[in-house]
């Protein structure tokens, strides 16, 4: 699928973006200009002093393509490279892509189905919305990398399906999409173009829209992202954003996968998990398989302790310690067996919503949790995995932040 695009609105995109280089069109109308003029040999000073045989039609026609060229030659040289301030080097001839493009009309190389941006590769981008134009939604929607990684995907309601658009190349430091099919209030070939830039450690995406054919893609596209952890990903900086409000923490380089519910989540890597919960609930029947009914605990560090040494097994020792400069407590649970429990297993805690996400443990084995108050809330962390440290423990949380909310809604 091909679709023809308007020179000017192109022309204007790309200026906005900074390109490197100008579109075919606009190159191939100052050669036209060059081939179709006489050409006079003359001596150097009397070529100072005089124009080449030219009508003032084409001269006025040449000198404005050569202006179109010079706007888009100077940003090569004012863009510093990133985390200098020195110039620019112009970039490397690449060979334009093959076969025929989603959009035609953009100039050499533009136009191509490409991949995703490697951002969206990492991790899912999350934003708090209050109005998305023409779409029923959720107050939290998703960006993320959908169809085995080859299309943008924004996930913007519970039971609608995600808006898919296919990546093709553009200009640098950009992001351009095209409509493959008609769905989630676009046409199949409508483009469009976003500026594309991340925060310095990397928690934000911010995609500013250049132009788009889809407005409410535009509507979901164009805001700042915050990127979440608790999704598949290859760890870094992020938020939890199962928990309200997010936290913010970094995980070692790692693949991550997660389950999450409502206020809990196991964010699990190859050998190491991190959990976070916000006002964790207790057990009525812990040695059951099922945990019996849901048991109310006071958000706070003595009304949790208090409930943890009720638990059959457990020994419960304690030691003040604080994260993001909160108060908290770092709690360390050695258990033994006892003949009441089912296969000596433990439900320890869960969340307040029922067929949520809880955790157990097998007495015998050592529990370490970290409880930290926040205000009125309650939040349980850990950092777990055979052979942790205190050392590892504590240099996982102390990148925790609690920040409160997302990037404001728009």
């Amino acid at each position: 699928m091909t679709t023809n695009r308007d020179p000017d609105r192109i022309l204007r995109a790309w200026l906005d973006l900074m390109p490197d280089e100008a579109p075919d069109r606009v190159v191939s109308a100052v050669s036209q200009a060059v081939e179709t003029t006489p050409q006079v040999r003359r001596p150097l000073d009397l070529a100072l002093r005089r124009f080449p045989r030219m009508n003032r039609y084409l001269i006025a026609g040449v000198m404005a393509a050569l202006l179109v060229a010079a706007v888009f030659a100077v940003p090569t040289f004012l863009k510093p490279i990133s985390g200098t301030g020195g110039p620019r080097p112009s970039p490397t001839a690449e060979p334009s892509p093959s076969g025929t493009p989603l959009v035609s009309g953009l100039g050499r190389g533009m136009g191509y189905a490409t991949n995703v941006p490697a951002a969206l590769t990492t991790a899912a981008w999350i934003a708090d919305v209050d109005t998305i134009q023409g779409l029923f939604h959720d107050a939290r929607i998703r960006l993320e990398a959908g169809a085995g990684r080859q299309q943008v995907a924004v996930t913007y309601g519970a039971g609608q399906p995600a808006q898919l658009s296919q990546p093709v190349t553009g200009a640098p430091e950009s992001l351009s999409v095209v409509s493959l099919t008609d769905g989630s209030g676009c046409k199949a070939g409508n483009y469009g173009v976003y500026g594309l830039a991340t925060s310095a450690d990397g928690v934000t995406l911010t995609l500013t829209l250049v132009a788009d054919e889809c407005g409410p893609r535009a509507s979901l596209l164009a805001r700042t992202w915050t990127r979440s952890l608790d999704a598949t990903s290859n760890g870094g900086r992020g938020v939890i954003g199962a928990l309200d409000p997010p936290l913010l923490v970094t995980l070692p380089a790692d693949r991550y996968v997660s389950g999450t519910g409502n206020n809990g989540a196991f964010i699990e890597g190859s050998r190491r998990t991190i959990v976070a919960f916000k006002d964790p609930v207790g057990w009525s029947e812990p040695c059951t398989a099922s945990g019996g009914s849901r048991l109310a605990v006071a958000p706070n560090t003595v009304a949790f302790i208090d409930y943890l040494k009720t638990l059959p097994g457990f020994t419960v020792q304690t030691a003040a310690f604080a994260i993001d400069g909160q108060p908290g407590v770092r709690v360390t649970i050695p258990t033994s067996k006892t003949p009441a429990c089912e296969n000596n297993r433990v439900q320890e805690f869960t969340t307040n919503t029922p067929g949520d996400v809880g955790s157990f443990i097998r007495q015998g084995d050592t529990d370490v949790l970290y409880l930290v108050q926040v205000g009125v809330a309650l939040y349980l962390l850990q950092w777990l995995g055979d052979g942790v440290t205190p050392a590892e423990e504590q240099a996982v949380l102390s990148t925790v932040h609690f920040i409160g909310s997302l990037p404001p809604r728009n």
